[in-house]
């Protein structure tokens, strides 16, 4: 399709293996600010597939755009878990 550098299912391999690191670190080592960290990869990641995006809805493959855009999905529901759970934290204080 032309779209990025590799294909799309090394892309979701990586964006896999990266955003369990990532979570797993932010859940045991539980950092003060890594939650914008996660929401703003998260971002990014899904936003690396702006060609695709289009061709998923033209072609109404959007299962397809759903599963390769999982990991940034992961990483903001994560981002978003992580800002809670630090909110929760420091008004017990």
């Amino acid at each position: 399709m032309g779209i990025g550098v590799a294909w799309w299912g090394f892309t979701w391999i990586l964006g896999t293996l990266g955003t369990v690191l990532l979570l797993v670190g932010g859940f045991i080592a539980k950092p003060r600010y890594l939650w914008i960290g996660a929401i703003v990869v998260g971002l990014l990641y899904i936003s690396s597939f702006y060609g695709g995006i289009l061709w998923w809805v033209e072609t109404n493959k959007l299962a397809r755009g759903l599963a390769v855009s999982s990991p940034g999905l992961a990483c903001i529901i994560g981002g978003i878990v992580m800002w809670r759970l630090s909110r929760r934290s420091s008004e017990a204080i």
